[in-house]
């Protein structure tokens, strides 16, 4: 996918939560999935750029890449795993999923990225 368009999918993604937003008055959780490379993170950052332009103190756009709830492990536990198992579990869906609750619940929450 080129930068421009990601950008044109991006403008497009942006105007529709926008017209959600006001339709709904609710907070909207969207999430992004496709292989690796195609393109998300980037359309992701530009769709937020474009909902966060003019809040330049208070953000209303938080992208959460999955990445950053890695489960992690050893690599020996990682290589004894079966395709199915790494597929299942190199995300820690628990800890995603307490973030996401919060931020349904309270508007707000916050993580600790795996490092």
């Amino acid at each position: 996918m080129t930068l421009t368009t990601a950008h044109k999918n991006a403008q497009h993604l942006a105007q529709f939560l926008r017209a959600q937003h006001k339709r709904l008055s609710l907070p909207i959780v969207v999430a992004l999935d496709g292989r690796s490379g195609s393109g998300k993170s980037t359309i992701a950052k530009f769709t937020a750029d474009i909902l966060n332009a003019n809040c330049a103190d208070t953000p209303i756009v938080t992208v959460i890449e999955g990445d950053q709830f890695y489960a992690g492990g050893s690599n020996s536990t990682w290589d004894a795993r079966s395709a199915q198992e790494k597929a299942a579990n190199v995300i820690d869906w628990r800890r995603q999923y307490k973030l996401l609750k919060a931020l349904r619940e309270q508007g707000v929450a916050s993580w600790q990225a795996f490092d």
